[in-house]
């Protein structure tokens, strides 16, 4: 088996176990306020379909903000190889799926890319 069936191969079998769904999207433009006074910010879709999310060293830290204590817990968002481009600063929100994360946002804090890359690996915070 070469090195490139090898990757196609792992790439197949990586995107089999993406059984969640999730909608990756970019802020843009200007902040505006609705009828009902909320905060809304334009966004344009990225991407939409399979993932998986994960977690294998729980990563969290607790902030103060606004008087409160924010804790903000570290994930990894799998997506195929194919998708995106992505950007730190993108909001991914899982919309289907087995997981008990659906309807979970996240906001990419930094894209993990290897050689012999199965899947990207998007690191992803949520504040809790």
């Amino acid at each position: 088996m070469t090195a490139t069936s090898a990757l196609l191969a792992g790439r197949r079998a990586a995107e089999h176990l993406m059984v969640d769904a999730c909608l990756v999207e970019r802020v843009m433009g200007e902040e505006a306020i609705d009828e009902e006074g909320r905060i809304v910010v334009g966004r344009v879709t990225v991407y939409s379909g399979r993932c998986r999310v994960q977690t294998y060293e729980p990563y969290e830290t607790a902030r103060e903000s606004a008087g409160a204590t924010v804790i903000q817990q570290r994930y990894s968002v799998h997506v195929p190889v194919t998708a995106g481009p992505f950007r730190p600063g993108d909001l991914v929100t899982i919309t289907g799926g087995s997981s008990s994360a659906v309807g979970s946002l996240y906001r990419i804090a930094g894209i993990h890319e290897k050689t012999f890359q199965t899947a990207q690996r998007l690191l992803v915070d949520e504040n809790v």
